[in-house]
């Protein structure tokens, strides 16, 4: 587990120096791509999707508010929550983050070979599934193919098929009953 907790120590450094001037900091890019594959989210429902505790989001959410790339309103069935969503600049800024991220990305796996990259997210997964189970949250969605095949998508498009395949993963595993 300490090599996951350095992994993501390297991973946060590399994206601030990939991205020196993001308004985003890598933590918040995180958030913002969770919230990116779903559209709008509660505090506790963009918990449930990053791991990270409600407090954690609530915190991250608030400042992302103050200034100017999420905002609020009431759920429309639950006065006791918010929901939250880009705001027009917010998306426009998190999409030129994501493109540059993209690219770093592609540069980064491409000095590894396609099986030890695959290899390597597979693994990811597999951890993230693990402590997830364990911690009692629900399973995380996530793109079919890393995002260099669905760059010719458009967002909703990609998120339709991010849908999908959550959907699909959850039925194998209703029908199987075992983990995906």
């Amino acid at each position: 587990m300490l090599d996951a907790w350095f992994l993501t120590q390297s991973t946060a450094r590399w994206l601030a120096e990939r991205v020196p001037d993001s308004p985003l900091s890598p933590d918040e890019f995180g958030l913002c791509t969770a919230l990116a594959a779903v559209g709008s989210v509660t505090a506790s429902q963009a918990a449930d999707l990053t791991g990270l505790t409600i407090s954690t989001v609530a915190s991250m959410m608030s400042r992302l508010g103050s200034r100017g790339v999420l905002t609020s309103e009431p759920h429309p069935s639950d006065r006791r929550a918010r929901l939250w969503s880009f705001t027009e600049d917010g998306r426009q800024a998190f999409d030129d983050i994501q493109a540059r991220f993209h690219s770093s990305y592609r540069k980064l796996i491409a000095a590894m070979t396609p099986e030890l990259a695959a290899s390597a997210r597979a693994g990811m997964i597999a951890l993230d599934d693990g402590l997830r189970a364990d911690l009692g949250l629900a399973a995380r969605p996530r793109p079919a193919v890393a995002h260099v095949a669905q760059a010719q998508l458009t967002l909703a498009e990609q998120l339709e098929v991010r849908q999908f395949e959550a959907w699909l993963v959850h039925r194998r595993t209703r029908d199987v009953g075992g983990a995906p």
